[in-house]
């Protein structure tokens, strides 16, 4: 009796084998379809960041002190092809390019000023010159890249403004009031 039931068990087990066999593939069949609708998609919303931008360097300088009666500061920021200190021409993909900041007040960004040697200009405004200070310490520039599909952005660079001070004479902006000095000194951001 053991031998029957035994036999009956294996016998059935071989029966459901094919179906399993089935059920397998197709769940395998669906994840290989998931998979490649997930690289599709990722295909199509590819960062398409050309190597000359992703690859630039980020500078900034300082081009207006604040005051105790103009609690604002004005800084110029841009891209330089990499290893240089030559402005990178973005003519053709500046409407691709958004400049951005990590704070959400007191920061007002201007992209692609007329007639400059900055692709932005951000001014940085506070109640006073200790609240300035410190939201000059924290801002963080951020250059983000909107895909081919308009939809998406990428964060292709974010740094500590403080972090890439640069004369404003260095970028040849001549047109800076301050050209150099001791303003760009990371321990006191924003003051002369």
């Amino acid at each position: 009796m053991k031998y029957l039931n035994l036999a009956l068990i294996a016998m059935m087990l071989s029966a459901c084998n094919p179906v399993m066999k089935t059920f397998i593939a197709s769940k395998k069949d669906d994840d290989g379809n998931a998979k490649k609708s997930t690289e599709s998609d990722a295909d199509a919303e590819r960062v398409d960041v050309p190597t000359n931008i992703a690859g630039s360097y980020l500078m900034c300088s300082l081009r207006k002190d604040a005051t105790a009666t103009d609690v604002s500061t004005e800084y110029g920021c841009r891209l330089n092809e990499a290893g240089t200190m030559t402005k990178l021409d973005l003519s053709t993909t500046q409407n691709r390019i958004q400049w951005q900041s990590n704070l959400p007040v007191g920061v007002v960004i201007a992209s692609n000023p007329s007639n400059s040697v900055w692709h932005a200009l951000y001014t940085i405004s506070a109640a006073d010159l200790p609240a300035l200070r410190e939201r000059v310490a924290q801002l963080q520039v951020q250059v983000q890249w909107t895909l081919a599909s308009g939809s998406v952005l990428t964060t292709f660079k974010d740094q500590k403004l403080v972090e890439i001070l640069q004369p404003a004479d260095a970028a040849g902006d001549t047109s800076a009031p301050i050209l150099q000095g001791p303003g760009l000194d990371p321990s006191d951001p924003g003051t002369l």
